[in-house]
């Protein structure tokens, strides 16, 4: 079931959903989900938003995948609710970084609500297909590898966090 945080201080119910990839392919989602996100500034191997989505707290973990990040994007993956990959199709090192870092660790077996953001002009890339075959051979309650063209984007990346959001709020209504 994923995970879900509640404190004293808010009523709200708390979802934790990673963002994983590189810089640029976070920014390409984050700057629709995460209200007031500066698409300009650096981003750090490890960012976390927080923010009011509906009735509930998102907390978002923006991984960069680095060398140095891979401990710490799985270590975090134990707490996470959900995980949305994000990849750039165009480029062949976006598609490589997501495939070591799934095929390395233990990510793809920590969430069952597994996400692939895959934008590009050329979408019939083989080692798209290798990677969707690599997520899905581990059993996830809700897997969706959602190729797109670029101008797509904004309108992608906002169905993918409602999607998540309502099979996330749902586990606690039900």
């Amino acid at each position: 079931m994923g995970n879900i945080c509640s404190c004293c201080s808010s009523d709200m119910p708390k979802f934790i959903i990673s963002v994983v990839g590189l810089e640029e392919d976070i920014k390409n989602v984050l700057k629709y989900i995460v209200p007031d996100f500066n698409d300009t500034q650096k981003l750090m191997n490890f960012t976390e938003y927080i923010f009011s989505y509906y009735n509930a707290e998102l907390i978002i973990h923006a991984h960069i995948i680095t060398e140095l990040n891979k401990n710490l994007i799985s270590l975090h993956s134990t707490v996470e609710s959900a995980v949305i990959y994000s990849v750039e199709a165009d480029r062949p090192e976006s598609i490589k970084f997501v495939k070591e870092l799934v095929e390395e660790s233990n990510v793809k077996n920590n969430i069952d609500i597994v996400t692939v953001l895959c934008r590009g002009k050329y979408l019939d890339h083989p080692e798209l297909d290798e990677l969707k075959i690599l997520l899905n051979e581990n059993i996830h309650n809700h897997f969706e590898f959602v190729k797109f063209n670029p101008e797509e984007s904004e309108n992608q990346a906002r169905k993918a966090i409602e999607k998540i959001y309502k099979i996330l709020l749902g586990r606690i209504n039900n």
